[in-house]
């Protein structure tokens, strides 16, 4: 499958709202729309599902054991943020306009 013929995630259009939330260790967030800026520095084996992330600011965060599963980033700051053993699911994930992102 090329990239272009990727589907994009299948993120529900009914979301829960969280705005300037914190990360901690075993964190998971599903069917969740994030904003604004994520508090804490680390946090290890997180798990983001079926979400979508606005405009978030995580700059220069390490992640250890970060699972995505149909995320949508959508214009996040996520320069210097280290993710380690990253697990992008499929092809459903996307990180459209956002600084940081390779």
């Amino acid at each position: 499958m090329s990239r272009r013929d990727r589907v994009g995630p299948e993120v529900p259009g009914d979301l829960t709202r969280l705005v300037d939330p914190d990360l901690d260790d075993e964190l998971v967030w599903e069917q969740v729309e994030v904003a604004g800026e994520v508090g804490g520095e680390e946090a290890s084996e997180v798990e983001i599902t079926e979400s979508r992330l606005v405009e978030v600011r995580l700059v220069g965060a390490h992640l250890d054991d970060v699972r995505l599963i149909d995320v949508a980033a959508d214009g996040c700051d996520l320069s210097g943020t280290i993710l380690w053993t990253p697990c992008w699911i499929g092809s459903t994930s996307s990180t459209a306009g956002c600084r940081g992102c390779n």
